[in-house]
């Protein structure tokens, strides 16, 4: 059984949430727990090391098919092609052009939801899809625990590992990232529960309406359900629709944050003269105080890596 890094510093069944700053993660994690009720704390950070690996197949598989469909249309602008003429991946200069599945613009939750069908597939097809509800509720956990990892964790370099924060040493990115974690928690949980009373029901009215077909068997039948390929074809396509919209809600604010920032790195010449890293934790967090969407100093620096190869390019 493999530990789920995500419970490194929280265990899923009995580690306590403090109650500073976020006092709803309590109720999450109960709710959590709840749904999970019968399950051990390793099933728990097996079934949590599952579902990340799922996510990011689903995204890996999401990255292949656009990469195939680039290739099929003649889009070789949006790939890296090799010397000898073979593709290499897709362009990361272009990718934000592209709209497809990626961690930027699909949360781990849709991502889920759309991706667990295909469990018996990417785990083998012995393994049996787990319950939904049950996934749900273990991510929720899972983004508890980032957010007391951000809170009240940090990494040293002298030792090599997490330690316990000291008081009052918390960034403003900190509470930002801490608290995106706690509102995906919440919404994790929400929807498995949401869920859960959406079977309940379904369990009630099928009672009622068998119940019903017996007392009027003479009667006129009652028309039935729409085959289950159908509605699975109604949800795919209703998952679709929604992942597109929030794909491009997130690609616009995404945008929107990266030109700033390379705006301001083109600025400041004593930007121009850090590192990558350097200069990726100094515009992240200056970021993280402006009325944009905060991206962490690994992902700035990215963008500034591409960015300057882009201005050597063009000279």
């Amino acid at each position: 059984m493999r530990t789920c890094r995500k419970f490194k510093h929280f265990d899923p069944l009995t580690g306590e949430v403090p109650y500073w700053p976020f006092p709803e993660l309590s109720s999450v994690v109960w709710r959590a727990r709840r749904i999970l009720s019968g399950r051990s704390s390793d099933q728990i950070h097996d079934l949590a090391n599952h579902i990340h690996d799922l996510i990011a197949e689903y995204f890996a598989q999401a990255r292949q098919t656009e990469m195939c469909r680039l290739a099929a249309a003649g889009l070789e602008e949006f790939l890296e092609v090799g010397a000898f003429g073979g593709i290499l991946g897709i362009n990361l200069d272009r990718i934000d052009e592209l709209d497809f599945p990626k961690p930027e613009n699909t949360s781990e939750l849709d991502a889920l939801e759309a991706a667990i069908g295909g469990w018996p597939q990417v785990f083998g097809e012995g393994a049996a899809a787990p319950d939904l509800c049950e996934c749900l509720a273990t991510l929720a956990l899972c983004q508890v625990g980032d957010a007391v990892h951000r809170l009240h964790y940090q990494y040293d370099f002298q030792t090599l590992e997490y330690v316990r924060r000291r008081p009052k040493t918390l960034q403003p990115y900190d509470f930002i990232l801490a608290g995106q974690a706690a509102l995906s928690a919440i919404e994790a949980v929400g929807r498995a529960e949401r869920l859960l009373e959406v079977r309940h029901l379904q369990a009630l009215f099928e009672g009622r309406l068998k119940s019903v077909k017996t007392q009027t068997s003479t009667e006129v039948p009652i028309a039935q359900d729409p085959p289950r390929a159908t509605r699975r074809a109604d949800e795919a396509r209703q998952r679709t629709e929604h992942a597109r919209h929030m794909a491009a809600r997130s690609l616009r604010r995404r945008n929107a944050s990266r030109e700033a920032v390379l705006a301001e790195w083109d600025r400041d010449r004593v930007l121009q003269q850090l590192s990558h890293a350097k200069a990726g934790l100094r515009l992240s967090q200056w970021l993280a105080r402006q009325d944009l969407e905060f991206f962490e100093p690994r992902t700035v620096a990215a963008w500034i890596a591409a960015h300057e190869k882009s201005l050597e390019q063009s000279r």
